[in-house]
């Protein structure tokens, strides 16, 4: 059925020196990731609704789910296409679709650094047809689009997704998303990665979180040491550069390898 969805487009970085170093196992690494992508949107969904309700003072008890089924995924050469329907999310306030899809792209990032692998991508809203082998529509566009105009290893969103975030709802997501001057919003991981760092958690607290959000981070760097020239090493190397405009990195993670101080980028 060629419908409204949301359509996320995700590009594996240096998929060829990925290949030639690990194999293809790489491949089924981010495929059982983005497999994984509803079971991570329904984590922690419920605590985010009571937040919501709170805020925008909404009737408590109600419940919200993300079917399984109801999503598609495609996988070809270094891409990988994901789409769910509009229609699914019709009844959940979308901020709280947002704040899922962050949730579940944390985990995503977090994997998939771990394995040295760094994506880039492109969500929007519109038109798709999506099944099996076959793929086609503005929405597909519209996300690739966006996947290029990113550039590096982050994740854009369509503006269009946060047009109906009240003032108060953003107080939920502030920490979440930022707003490029390109026009359109970002996946802030390192928002999470500053929190962590800056939280008043006991030292054991943070020495696990550090361990879950942080030596993911480390090790994907670590592992683009090795490539030396060319637009893959440009995306590692910012991965750096971001990873040191973090306050307290230092103090609570050693890096090693890493010269100079922190350098602001946009």
């Amino acid at each position: 059925m060629y419908e409204e969805k949301i359509v996320m487009f995700i590009d594996i970085l240096g998929f060829k020196e990925l290949v030639e170093k690990k194999g293809f196992e790489v491949v089924d690494a981010v495929y059982t990731e983005f497999g994984k992508m509803i079971d991570n949107m329904n984590k922690d969904l419920q605590d985010s609704i009571r937040v919501f309700q709170t805020i925008d003072h909404q009737k408590r008890g109600t419940k919200f789910e993300f079917k399984k089924g109801m999503e598609e995924i495609l996988f070809f050469s270094d891409c990988v296409v994901w789409s769910y329907p509009v229609s699914g999310v019709s009844s959940i306030p979308f901020v709280l679709v947002l704040i899922a899809m962050y949730n579940s792209l944390s985990i995503i990032y977090n994997n998939l650094f771990g394995n040295g692998i760094l994506i880039r991508g492109g969500v929007s809203i519109g038109k798709l047809y999506q099944k099996g082998s076959k793929v086609f529509g503005e929405g597909l566009v519209k996300a690739y689009i966006l996947e290029t105009k990113t550039y590096y290893p982050r994740i854009a969103f369509d503006r269009e997704m946060f047009l109906s975030v009240t003032h108060h709802q953003w107080k939920m997501i502030k920490d979440f998303y930022l707003y490029n001057i390109k026009g359109f919003f970002t996946f802030n991981y390192f928002g999470l990665v500053k929190q962590i760092c800056e939280n008043d958690a006991t030292a054991e607290l943070r020495s696990i979180l550090i361990g879950f959000q942080v030596e993911p981070l480390i090790r994907a760097i670590e592992s683009g040491e090795e490539i030396q020239v060319g637009s893959v090493r440009q995306k590692y190397d910012w991965l750096k550069l971001k990873l040191m405009t973090v306050p307290n990195i230092d103090k609570y993670y050693k890096i090693r390898h890493f010269g100079g101080g922190p350098r602001s980028l946009q």
